[in-house]
């Protein structure tokens, strides 16, 4: 990185301007690739710049909900230690706890949870932390969000819980953890379709076996 020396003169006006334009940029791409030391680097030579680790792109994406998704852990501990947001969500309502619930990070999961993040904010079509993690297998971070409070039975705006996305998709230890919390087996989605009938639909047996034996109903 060039750092460029900011002064009153005319020709450095627009190269200044440039530099600082860029500067949250470079941020946003070292936090998704995981370049820790590149990092560390601009958030050393922008400390005093207000807001610069919060800095997001056209699409609200900020540099933690880059790392996060791409589960790059030593950089989202060096963007929350100079005062990323935890919770702050791109234009789509995803926050870095989404993000890294839906790809099975579990450690970075851990330390957004500890660093405050809402276990229950959804994207703006309603999935949570928990409802990603239950739809792509994760046994491990839905533990860990479970044992954070989260919302067993909180649905999406479609009405699709944890454990409707864990039956139609057969991911059967999910299921049984989230029957475990007290899910409710027949709760069903907008359109009045149960776990037990995707369980079914989509050949997933012996999830529909588990679901029978907690009293679901097609």
């Amino acid at each position: 990185m060039h750092l460029v020396l900011c002064t009153d003169a005319q020709e450095l006006k627009s190269l200044c301007l440039v530099e600082m334009d860029e500067a949250p940029l470079k941020l946003r791409k070292a936090s998704e690739h995981g370049h820790g030391a590149a990092v560390q680097s601009l958030l050393e030579h922008h400390a005093s710049t207000d807001g610069f680790v919060n800095v997001t792109d056209k699409d609200g994406q900020t540099s933690l909900n880059f790392a996060s998704r791409n589960g790059h852990l030593d950089v989202a501990q060096l963007l929350l230690a100079q005062g990323a947001a935890a919770n702050q969500a791109n234009n789509d309502g995803s926050t870095p706890l989404i993000v890294a619930s839906q790809n099975g990070h579990l450690d970075v999961a851990h330390l957004l949870l500890a660093r405050s993040a809402a276990v229950n904010q959804a994207h703006n079509d309603g999935w949570t932390p928990l409802i990603t993690a239950s739809e792509n297998g994760h046994l491990d971070v839905a533990q860990l969000l479970l044992a954070q409070d989260a919302a067993v039975n909180q649905a999406n705006n479609d009405g699709v819980t944890p454990l409707y996305v864990a039956s139609q998709n057969g991911h059967l230890d999910v299921a049984q953890l989230l029957l475990a919390q007290s899910a409710a087996v027949n709760q069903a989605n907008n359109n009045g379709s149960t776990p037990l009938y995707w369980a079914l639909r989509e050949g997933h047996l012996g999830v529909a076996d588990v679901l029978r034996a907690h009293g679901a109903k097609e």
